[in-house]
């Protein structure tokens, strides 16, 4: 009985000293948790606060932050949560949204189905006259230019979602709906990514979007960008690279966005959450006697993975992404600095570049571009 109480207070002692020890010598393998959080603010130590009670909360908060075992008690209880009760926990910022079979959506994409943005008829006819401009301009200089619209997951994959989750029918009238006459009556080049999604998903061999992903899958961005170079290479007459999707190949972690919401869950079990992956086996057929194109993308996030598969199989000489047309991301490097669209050499970086790529997701409607459309087309009017 006395060592059975020796070793039981041990253990306790043990307990109440592993995070100092972890702290100094790391018992477990040192990890980090998914995500932005706010680091709390250092304690404000006056009267008024001690007093009151901020300066205990505060330090309590700091001192929970900097606990070396605390992203391992997180993982610990999000892993219990969900294997015991099925929830997945809640969060600041991006919202996980959990459903059917497991597969998850961001809540924004959601809510902006549900509730559209309205917008005016006359904020619409100005998007579609700039970017009817735009490609004008670029044209007379040789360079091609496309509207890339993308579909959000909860459009192509609305069967997965929770229960109740959908309060507007899909197809029902929105931003989407408005946007797409309107670019076919100014004849505006885009490529309609929502259609060919609905034609691919029911003989596809691969998900479109994947289950723990809120971007579009590498084997589907493939797809994807073959339609880019052959509609590119249409508008110009020059040849681009083929880019084909030749095989598919099974296993494997999930790569970067392919698991950007399951990475947000901070679980142990992640591989065996996000499933079985599928890698796309890519082949870049070059152009014989021509140089690869350098390319300037600009858009939200969906572009990023165009641009890291494009750069995964050296598809391009350079690519630039001007990201929310107000941080640019070099490749190959993926190097990114801040812009001032005021002083961006527009005119310099568009006769720069083979074509110019304009990636929406249907989320952001009307707003192609982010402000660089009417500025790009009076650089290249300007002498």
């Amino acid at each position: 009985m006395k060592r059975t109480w020796v070793i039981t207070n041990a253990l306790f002692g043990l307990w109440l000293f592993l995070p100092l020890i972890q702290r100094v010598v790391p018992v477990f393998p040192r990890i980090v948790l998914t995500g932005v959080e706010k680091a709390p603010k250092k304690p404000e130590a006056t009267w008024s606060a001690w007093f009151n009670g901020s300066y205990a909360e505060q330090y309590e908060k700091r001192y929970a932050a900097r606990l070396s075992l605390r992203p391992h008690l997180v993982r610990t209880d999000n892993e219990l949560s969900y294997r015991v009760f099925g929830q997945i926990p809640a969060r600041h910022g991006t919202r996980v949204v959990l459903g059917r079979s497991g597969w998850l959506y961001e809540g924004a994409y959601i809510d902006q189905h549900n509730r559209p943005k309205p917008f005016s008829g006359e904020k619409l006819n100005r998007r579609v006259a700039e970017a009817r401009s735009l490609q004008d301009r670029l044209l007379e200089h040789g360079i091609g230019c496309l509207i890339v619209l993308v579909p959000s997951k909860v459009t192509i994959y609305p069967e997965f979602l929770p229960a109740g989750a959908l309060t507007r029918p899909i197809g029902e009238p929105g931003a989407y709906e408005r946007v797409v006459p309107a670019l076919e009556a100014a004849k505006v080049r885009f490529l309609d990514v929502r259609k060919l999604f609905l034609q691919w998903k029911e003989d596809s061999e691969f998900p479109l979007f994947p289950r723990t992903g809120t971007h579009w899958s590498y084997a589907a961005a493939t797809r994807v960008a073959g339609e880019i170079f052959r509609e590119l290479g249409e508008q110009t007459g020059k040849a681009f690279p083929e880019v084909v999707l030749t095989g598919l190949e099974r296993g494997g972690d999930p790569y970067r966005e392919e698991n950007d919401l399951g990475d947000l869950l901070n679980l142990w079990s992640w591989r065996r959450f996000a499933g079985p992956q599928i890698q796309p086996i890519i082949s870049v057929r070059q152009p014989s006697g021509r140089p690869l194109p350098r390319l300037l993308f600009v858009g939200d996030s969906f572009a990023h993975t165009l641009n890291r598969l494009l750069d995964r199989h050296h598809a391009v000489a350079r690519q630039d992404l001007l990201y929310y047309y107000q941080r640019r991301f070099s490749y190959p490097g993926e190097k990114q600095e801040p812009i001032d669209p005021n002083t961006f050499p527009l005119r310099q970086e568009l006769l720069a570049c083979d074509a110019v790529i304009l990636v929406i997701n249907e989320h952001w409607l009307p707003d192609i571009g982010f402000g660089f459309l009417a500025p790009a087309a009076h650089a290249l009017e300007a002498p």
